[in-house]
């Protein structure tokens, strides 16, 4: 009895100790939880400290920065200030001379202004003579306009001589290069210029520049297919001068019954002096 009674108070009292130690576990658990979290807001208002005197130092730094360039400015300003007031008591100094001066500066311009006045009237002289030359100058000027006009004129007469001259020297020069009279089978193409009645002699519009000459002959043909015959005739030539020429017809040669015309084209090929010319007498006895 005793021993239970015991035990049992044993009992009570281990659980009475048992729930203090679980009360001062809870306890000292908050309060752990409670200094952590005041680290934690510590450690943060710590860092937001840090950041703010990092900024507040760079604000300092840049507050004394300027402070010392306005010294600096201030300093300048100062030394220009000192400048300008010795300037403006060099000034004052200097326009106590002034009434002076002016009075000096009259004088001279009176004295400038009597001895510019026959400069001005020589001016005045020189500007109308530089008037006259200016009409001369723009006489000559109109003048040489004219004998531009005249030298462009020769100008291009020049070149139009040259020109011709250059075109006649090269059509001589090719002249040159040919035979200067109708040789032996060559062959001219003309028209008649006249007939004689008698059928015993032409006309031809051929002179000395085509290249034919006194005692030539030709054979003549009618280059017409629709000609009435193709017998060839034989001119002599017996008179020639500068732009035509006489032919005599050789009555052995050619269709004597079928007469030629004025103004019909014929063909003359050059031939060698074969053929016999009759007499005066004969061909005045001729119908």
């Amino acid at each position: 009895m005793g021993v239970t009674a015991l035990w049992v108070l044993q009992q009570g009292e281990v659980t009475l100790r048992k729930a203090e130690l679980d009360d001062i576990e809870a306890k000292l658990k908050a309060a752990k939880d409670k200094t952590r979290a005041v680290e934690a807001d510590s450690n943060a208002t710590k860092a937001t400290l840090i950041q703010e005197t990092n900024q507040l130092e760079e604000e300092d730094k840049a507050v004394t920065e300027e402070m010392n360039t306005l010294k600096t400015q201030a300093d300048a300003l100062a030394k220009a200030i000192a400048d300008e007031e010795a300037n403006l008591a060099l000034i004052v100094e200097e326009n106590a001379a002034l009434p002076q001066q002016v009075l000096d500066l009259t004088s001279v311009k009176g004295q400038a202004e009597a001895a510019l006045a026959p400069l001005k009237q020589e001016e005045g002289e020189i500007k109308a003579e530089h008037a006259m030359v200016e009409k001369e100058l723009a006489d000559v000027r109109a003048s040489t306009g004219e004998l531009q006009s005249q030298l462009d004129a020769l100008q291009q007469e020049r070149e139009t001589l040259r020109r011709l001259y250059e075109e006649r020297s090269a059509e001589l020069r090719e002249r040159i290069d040919e035979p200067p009279w109708v040789y032996y089978g060559n062959k001219v193409r003309t028209k008649i210029m006249n007939v004689r009645p008698s059928m015993t002699g032409v006309f031809l519009p051929l002179g000395i520049g085509e290249g034919v000459k006194r005692d030539m002959e030709f054979l003549v043909r009618r280059p017409d297919s629709s000609a009435q015959t193709k017998r060839s005739w034989r001119f002599k030539l017996k008179i020639v001068q500068s732009d035509y020429s006489f032919a005599v017809i050789l009555p052995e040669y050619g269709d004597q019954n079928i007469p030629m015309r004025a103004g019909e084209e014929i063909e003359m090929e050059r031939s060698g002096n074969i053929a016999r010319e009759k007499s005066e007498e004969e061909t005045a006895s001729r119908p």
